[in-house]
């Protein structure tokens, strides 16, 4: 699933180029209800935020719940999220995904907000709330001296992981 125009193209060429023939692409972005919503169209990739920023594009924004039910998925060994700032409002959006599926990896963007970046970036802890409730356990963020390391949350229903 990818939001921005530009990025799906991306990902659409990488999937035919690798004959990726059971790999579904969507372009929507995953957010907490159905609807249209602007997105950062900056020069990279890494500007792809519904946080702030010009020029906008609009895209679809639907719930991953939804998303799930329409295509069929029952399931999936792990999710990976980094959406520059809409973190809590996908996780809002895929409550029943959340209760079915093991394994998480969110990506916060919690160090750009502490370096002047906009305060919505500020996902981190309810990030961490939210998966907590739905039972996830939380792997302590890993020790690394880049500023993004330890905004990154790991969550596994295995205590064990």
């Amino acid at each position: 699933i990818e939001a921005h125009p530009r990025t799906y193209r991306c990902l659409q060429k990488t999937v035919e180029l690798n004959a990726l023939n059971n790999v579904i692409t969507l372009n929507v972005a995953v957010h907490d209800s159905n609807g249209v919503i602007g997105i950062c169209d900056g020069l990279s990739y890494q500007s792809s935020s519904i946080v702030g920023g010009t020029p906008v594009v609009q895209v679809e924004s639907k719930p991953l719940d939804d998303i799930m039910k329409n295509i069929g998925v029952k399931n999936i060994g792990l999710i990976k999220i980094n959406i520059e700032g809409a973190e809590t409002a996908a996780l809002r959006g895929m409550r029943e995904t959340l209760g079915m599926h093991p394994h998480i990896v969110v990506s916060c963007h919690d160090f750009i907000a502490d370096e002047g970046g906009a305060p919505l970036l500020k996902t981190f802890d309810d990030v961490k709330t939210i998966l907590i409730q739905a039972g996830y356990h939380l792997r302590p963020p890993r020790q690394d001296a880049r500023p993004w390391y330890g905004y990154y949350v790991y969550g596994s229903k295995d205590k064990r992981l």
